[in-house]
């Protein structure tokens, strides 16, 4: 077993939302819906843990099948969406992101110790640096306005 990536998880929300300052926090939000589509439904207990951690009962919404519906909700100004450094929201110059502070392994490689070999080492190899290039597009994607918080 090897991690290959870790990631950090981020809450994201519409620039110009009243919500929306440096230094955020997940207590920052606590009112608003916390958009968690589909593909993020894995993270829903994270982030609630998050939200228990600061006090407060999470207000998950789902929007629907589209993908792409989290991301226009979240950049209409209707809540928080969430997503790691290869989200499509991460990158978005309408929206500001705010890191949770967690860091849970995101992609890990397993295989059985008697398959370990020079090809195995070459794989992980090819898999850390494509990894890298779908970072390095995701942040050269529309990153001209993004915000840190």
């Amino acid at each position: 077993t090897q991690v290959l990536h870790t990631s950090t998880l981020y809450g994201y929300i519409q620039k110009d939302h009243p919500c929306a300052k440096p230094h955020m926090t997940m207590a920052d939000v606590r009112k608003e819906y916390l958009f968690v589509g589909e593909e993020e439904n894995s993270a829903r207990p994270l982030i609630a843990e998050i939200c228990h951690s600061y006090g407060f009962e999470p207000k998950f919404y789902t929007p629907g099948l589209v993908p792409s519906m989290e991301r226009m909700m979240v950049e209409m100004g209707r809540g928080v969406g969430f997503g790691d450094e290869f989200s499509a929201l991460y990158g978005n110059e309408k929206l500001a992101c705010f890191p949770l502070h967690t860091k849970d392994p995101s992609v890990i490689a397993v295989w059985k110790r008697a398959a370990s070999s020079p090809i195995t080492r070459d794989f992980i190899a090819i898999l850390r640096s494509a990894m890298k290039e779908m970072k390095f597009l995701s942040l050269s994607a529309g990153a001209s306005g993004f915000q840190f918080f």
